[in-house]
């Protein structure tokens, strides 16, 4: 009898989201990285605010800046839908969905708000792609909101059917941690793809940074698998 595939996914169970909507497959949660918010002190005074993931969104809630009217109405760009959703639900007016790779999100900063202030929200270790893709002579100003450092007490990993890295760091870690080569790995992200390229393992880079994207891409690779989905005892 064959069972449901297991995904490994490098988060705490209650960020699943709508990926508990996968009633079919068992997810194997094991956060890789310590996410400690820090407080936001910074005298914001952005005119459009952009993240990478919904950390950088939980930190300037919990510092109370979403309640400071010149925030709240700011534009607030995400680097994937399930960031943008969340914001939205925080009743926020200008949320902006990137749901674009990292040049299609510098591209659109620089054409439709080059004439604004803009502030990244990032991570502490942050290979600050979008930033990167900038021209040189952009200017920009960031705030650390939270610090994502490895979890060494994590020292090793379930056996498990597929994978879902969403960030470098984690996609490091993952690999010096692997024993057994999963089907195949999902990806969020050129800079994740980037380490995993000389790696051997079967990893493909979802279209758009998006559990809902990687939620339809798994189904739809899963087909290719059909029996051997699962294999593990």
């Amino acid at each position: 009898m064959n069972q449901n595939p297991k995904i490994l996914i490098t988060r705490e169970r209650e960020e699943l989201g709508v990926l508990t909507q996968m009633l079919d497959v068992e997810f194997l949660c094991v956060p890789l990285l310590n996410i400690k918010l820090l407080p936001i002190e910074d005298n914001l005074n952005g005119e459009i605010y952009v993240y990478y993931s919904k950390n950088g969104a939980k930190a300037m809630q919990k510092s109370g800046w979403f309640a400071h009217e010149k925030v709240r109405t700011a534009l607030h760009l995400t680097y994937g839908s399930g960031t943008a959703r969340f914001m939205k639900e925080l009743d926020l007016p200008n949320v902006i969905d990137g749901k674009a790779s990292v040049p299609e999100i510098a591209q659109q900063i620089e054409k439709f708000h080059g004439d604004k202030r803009v502030v990244f929200v990032r991570a502490s270790n942050s290979l600050k792609s979008i930033q990167s893709a900038l021209n040189k002579d952009f200017p920009y100003d960031e705030i650390i909101a939270y610090t994502n450092v490895i979890d060494v007490k994590v020292k090793s990993l379930p056996l498990h059917d597929f994978a879902y890295i969403t960030s470098p760091s984690q996609g490091d870690r993952y690999q010096k941690l692997l024993v057994q080569k999963p089907k195949l790995i999902f990806l969020i992200g050129a800079s994740t793809a980037k380490s995993f390229n000389k790696s051997n393992l079967p990893f493909t880079v979802l279209e758009n940074p998006d559990d809902l994207c990687f939620k339809e891409t798994f189904y739809e690779k899963l087909k290719t698998f059909g029996s051997e989905a699962s294999n593990l005892s």
